[in-house]
C-alpha cells in the first residue's frame, strides 16, 4: 500500500507501475496456501500530456494533491506538458500558467513557461522563465 504525503492510503492504477509479484507461502490455524508479495518496482511513464477543462469546471485537476500524484507517476527525468490557455488574464489578471507552474514545481518538477502552457520535467534540469 502506497502512501500519499499527507499520509492517506493510495493505490495507484496497476498499470502505471511496474510491480514485482513473489510467491510465498502463507498459513494459519486452519491451513496453508500460496499468496502473493507485491513489490512496487518503479513508474512507467516517461511522458504526459494534461489538458484538464477549465479551472471553473475541474478544479480538481490543478490542485497540488493532482500534480504530487503525476510526480509519483512519472520517471525521474519524464516530461509534461501542462495546457492551461491563458483563461482569466484579461478579466481579472490572474496568471493560471505561473500557478499551474508554482504547484509543479513544489511537487518537485523543474518548469518552463512555453507557448499556451507549462513543460515540466521531473528532476530535470530546465529554467523558469
Amino acid at each position: 500500500e502506497l502512501r500519499t504525503p499527507e499520509g492517506k492510503p493510495f493505490n495507484p492504477p496497476s498499470f502505471s507501475h511496474v510491480y514485482k509479484l513473489k510467491a510465498v507461502k502463507e498459513e494459519n490455524s486452519k491451513g496453508s496456501w500460496w499468496g502473493l508479495d507485491i513489490e512496487l518496482v518503479e513508474p512507467v511513464a516517461d511522458a504526459a500530456l494534461h489538458d484538464p477543462p477549465r479551472f471553473g469546471i475541474a478544479g480538481e485537476l490543478y490542485s497540488q494533491a493532482f500534480y504530487d500524484h503525476l510526480a509519483r507517476v512519472l520517471r525521474p527525468g519524464g516530461r509534461l506538458f501542462h495546457y492551461t490557455g491563458s483563461p482569466n488574464k484579461l478579466t481579472s489578471g490572474r496568471d493560471v500558467p505561473r500557478e499551474v507552474a508554482t504547484r509543479l514545481q513544489k511537487a518537485g518538477f523543474t518548469i518552463e513557461l512555453e507557448g499556451d502552457g507549462v513543460l515540466a520535467v521531473k528532476g530535470g534540469a530546465g529554467r523558469r522563465r
